[in-house]
């Protein structure tokens, strides 16, 4: 892709295919042939040469072309949603991820459980239920460190903070045949830490 940079190719396809796709309601029998001559209409000739250059990213946009188009507007508001969670991390770009997605934005607790879960190398967190009144306990299992123990300051909050990182991929939850709750790193979680 030649005419188009590296580091906004990405993003200009998918706005556009957003663009075309919100503009477009009822679906031709030809949707790539369709959609290119979209594009010829619109001027955008990079864009253009860039998919027809690239077989793999023309193979790639046909086959999502075809998708049902429900299950497209579903994955472009995820990958809307996604995009906004990164630009919170870049100075100018947080403030309009804020307005566009006020959901997005973890708590400080839910960072620092992330923070926490990463360094400690843990591979779970498990909640073990009390039923004093206090809080529950969150232990990280398989920590290398000496403290296993998750450390938060608002308990009220915690089961929210958990609950929002695991809607957003950040860990996955598994439930034992008891009932206990295991909750487990993934790669988003250490790539959330690293942007922080």
């Amino acid at each position: 892709m030649e005419l188009i940079t590296a580091a906004s190719s990405f993003a200009s396809i998918i706005g556009l295919f957003s663009n075309y796709k919100a503009e477009k309601r009822n679906k031709s029998d030809d949707e790539y042939r369709d959609f290119m001559e979209w594009l010829v209409k619109g001027n955008h000739e990079g864009i253009i040469k860039g998919i027809e250059q690239n077989q793999k990213l023309g193979i790639s946009v046909k086959a999502l072309l075809n998708e049902h188009s429900d299950d497209i507007v579903e994955k472009l508001a995820q990958l809307d949603s996604a995009i906004a969670k990164v630009a919170l991390k870049f100075e100018g770009f947080s403030e309009i991820a804020k307005s566009v997605h006020p959901e997005i934005e973890f708590s400080e607790q839910a960072i620092s459980i992330v923070k926490q879960f990463v360094s400690s190398g843990a591979k779970k967190v498990a909640e073990l239920k009390v039923y004093t009144g206090e809080a529950n306990i969150y232990h990280l299992l398989g920590s290398v460190q000496g403290n296993n123990k998750l450390e938060f300051s608002e308990p009220l909050f915690i089961e929210d903070d958990f609950n929002s990182l695991v809607k957003e991929n950040i860990l996955r939850l598994e439930c034992t045949a008891k009932g206990t709750k295991h909750y487990l790193i993934t790669r988003a979680a250490i790539n959330l830490v690293r942007g922080v």
